[in-house]
């Protein structure tokens, strides 16, 4: 994925208005703590942890339609 940092800086979820993190191997859930994850199915989204939501990058494009979000939810739930 080819999003710049200083893009992903001034992006914010829609639902929250709160920061946006672009997924990465290590997922979010796992750094802060959370072990029985469901692996994210594609790298290129963007989380939103307050809301428990990932946006997709299409193209090089976020996607920041709530429609378009998949919920971040642990495994076993």
């Amino acid at each position: 994925m080819s999003l710049d940092a200083t893009w992903v800086s001034v992006l914010a979820c829609p639902r929250c208005k709160g920061p946006l993190t672009v997924a990465s191997p290590l997922s979010l859930w796992e750094r802060a703590g959370v072990r029985d994850c469901a692996p994210s199915p594609a790298p290129d989204e963007l989380h939103c942890v307050t809301c428990r939501l990932a946006y997709p990058i299409r193209e090089d494009v976020p996607e920041l339609l709530h429609e378009e979000a998949r919920p971040l939810v642990p495994s076993g739930r």
